[in-house]
């Protein structure tokens, strides 16, 4: 039987936004215990339950709200005649936003790739990683709160949820005509920030190669390289660092 728990990291790896409803104070007669957790999801469904009725109604809104905002709160419930309840005790529930910041899509899980996922690790950032080579995604390097796509780039490209506020791209694999064929892709999307890893040169020479097709030629407009702050250093984690506090700026 799916958890609450196994329904939370689906929901997660497929990025969908979704709150967590847990019962978090229960006194006198009430419908369910402390600790009670309902999933609600962007379309309103929801997984598992509070106790229905019409706080779990009003719990469903609740959820919508917040996933508007963004932002987790609290609310008490009373479960008198007047709220359309008969128990006679109260809960309070906590709302739990997730999934609802900022998505960073990382192309390469090379030595570069790693290392921005371990700065990045426990920022505001979700960070997926995505690469078809099996020993370069499961390497144990890659913090356990990384999102791993062992898949091809177009497949991740079709399933992201594009959203010019919360979508950001770093173009980093080992290979500069799937940088380029992957910047081509993603340039006309919906997206925050999509940054290419290399050097003025590179990008001068993708510039050219992309400029003998007219309709891709402004797209790159939109595309930063070199990425990162003017730090200094060339090392992975010096890299890393310069980007992940570019991103944060962005942010």
């Amino acid at each position: 039987m799916l958890s609450w728990i196994d329904k939370t990291k689906a929901l997660i790896e497929a990025s969908e936004a979704f709150v967590i409803v847990t019962v978090i104070r229960s006194v006198g007669s009430a419908p369910r215990e402390t600790g009670a957790k309902m999933i609600v999801m962007a379309d309103s469904s929801i997984f598992g339950t509070i106790g229905g009725g019409s706080v779990e109604e009003d719990a469903i809104i609740e959820s919508a709200a917040c996933l508007k905002t963004g932002v987790s709160k609290t609310k008490p419930y009373s479960l008198t005649a007047s709220a359309g309840q008969c128990c006679g005790g109260e809960v309070e529930l906590f709302f739990e936003v997730i999934n609802r910041g900022p998505q960073l899509y990382i192309f390469g899980a090379g030595h570069v790739g790693r290392a921005v996922c371990q700065v990045m690790s426990g920022t505001s950032f979700t960070i997926h990683l995505v690469d078809q080579r099996k020993e370069c995604i499961e390497s144990q390097d890659i913090p356990d709160c990384v999102v791993c796509h062992n898949a091809m780039w177009q497949d991740v490209i079709r399933d992201i949820k594009w959203d010019k506020h919360m979508t950001y791209v770093v173009v980093m694999t080992h290979s500069h005509t799937i940088d380029k064929a992957i910047i081509l892709a993603v340039a006309e999307r919906d997206a925050r920030y999509i940054g290419m890893i290399g050097s003025q040169n590179k990008w001068k020479t993708l510039k050219a190669e992309i400029a003998t097709h007219p309709n891709d030629a402004s797209a790159v407009n939109n595309v930063k390289c070199p990425i990162g702050l003017r730090t200094g250093g060339k090392s992975p984690k010096d890299i890393a660092i310069s980007l992940a506090a570019e991103l944060q700026q962005v942010y």
